[in-house]
């Protein structure tokens, strides 16, 4: 999966506010019934230092079509989030401690 670690903490937020339960999407998820381990790779990697390793080894940006990703409720806790911590891992990675995800 290609969450990385603003699609976590965007999603935790969401889920703490408007439902008041923690967190859903976490970076490693045991699925016993199917006999699978999920593990998403980009769990810690802020979207920024994605963006900027796709840009200096020239590939291809693919926009997300996805309209929850840019309207919506996404996007608001998503610019919560920016409030929140900035451009600041240190506090990225603090939060996401702080939620029992790392």
């Amino acid at each position: 999966m290609g969450h990385h670690l603003d699609d976590i903490l965007t999603t935790a937020l969401m889920n703490l506010v408007t439902h008041g339960s923690g967190p859903a999407m976490k970076p490693c998820r045991h699925f016993d019934r199917l006999g699978l381990l999920l593990i998403r790779p980009l769990a810690y990697v802020p979207e920024e230092s994605i963006r900027r390793l796709a840009a200096s080894n020239g590939w291809e940006n693919i926009t997300c079509t996805c309209p929850a990703g840019t309207d919506g409720a996404r996007a608001e806790f998503r610019r919560r989030l920016e409030v929140l911590c900035g451009n600041k891992l240190s506090a990225k990675l603090r939060l996401l401690r702080g939620l029992g995800l790392a």
